[in-house]
């Protein structure tokens, strides 16, 4: 627990950030989806600087998730959460935050913060562990691993396929994700939202799926599960029942029944 002095302001708690797999994941995960803030508190009268570190969610689970990580990586902080309320479009929905107060630990995340959502990843930590842990925390924050329907091969040939995206506001950022993945062999591609500000990273490839679920992955519980479930289902060798002379057959057969329906 955090103590205080005879004047009643907190003692400095020493924080230490390290190239571990650990604290890349806790700065990943604030810098997809928390601030770092300096304000002020009164003590017997006088403003004492409050400096912090803050998560907003309007997900219980995930706020508990990043409370349980940031208890387990830096116990020295003691970590606060909150459960309020934020107007919305459709009137106050629940809101939960997480977040802690320690300068030390202010100063590290507050210079990785950029002006409109941007972000520098903090390349004098970039060990392969605090890469791989950076990744999954700004994925966890940010991202997604869903499953759509396609059309692939022919016409009617319908399939199920795993997708995984993560969307931003400044395309700077997805450039310095692609080059971090780029060190796993993981690749994507980089596409503007349709009618919105926002950019998006695709990773829809088969092998680059796999390999993101392998190196990467995910750490909520939800997330987790599915890309359990898309590294139990991709990693059996893909087997298609239908020859490819007889798919151009097929799709040479549909083509003409377009364009020469019966009478």
């Amino acid at each position: 627990m955090k103590q205080k002095n005879k004047h009643g302001v907190f003692i400095p708690t020493p924080v230490t950030i390290g190239p571990t797999f650990d604290h890349g994941y806790i700065t990943g995960f604030i810098l997809g989806d928390g601030c770092a803030t300096k304000g002020s508190y009164l003590v017997h009268g006088k403003k004492t600087p409050n400096y912090k570190v803050l998560v907003g969610t309007t997900v219980k689970q995930t706020a508990e998730h990043f409370r349980d990580k940031m208890q387990a990586t830096f116990p020295q902080l003691s970590p606060y959460f909150r459960e309020t309320t934020h107007k919305y479009k459709d009137g106050r929905i629940p809101y939960f935050e997480v977040w802690v107060s320690s300068k030390e630990f202010w100063g590290f995340i507050r210079p990785l913060k950029l002006p409109d959502f941007a972000w520098r990843f903090p390349g004098e930590l970039g060990s392969e562990d605090f890469k791989r842990g950076f990744l999954q925390g700004i994925f966890d924050a940010e991202g997604c691993i869903y499953q759509n329907h396609g059309k692939r091969g022919f016409p009617s040939y319908d399939t199920l396929y795993w997708r995984i995206e993560i969307g931003q506001k400044q395309r700077g950022n997805l450039d310095q994700i692609c080059t971090l993945l780029r060190e796993f062999n993981i690749s994507g591609v980089i596409s503007p939202e349709n009618n919105s500000h926002m950019w998006k990273l695709t990773i829809a490839k088969r092998d680059q799926v796999l390999l993101f679920c392998k190196e990467v992955s995910f750490a909520l519980p939800k997330k987790e599960e599915r890309a359990a479930n898309a590294l139990k289902e991709l990693s059996v060798p893909k087997c298609n029942p239908v020859p490819l002379e007889r798919r151009k057959q097929i799709s040479k057969i549909a083509l003409m029944a377009r364009w020469h329906p019966k009478e």
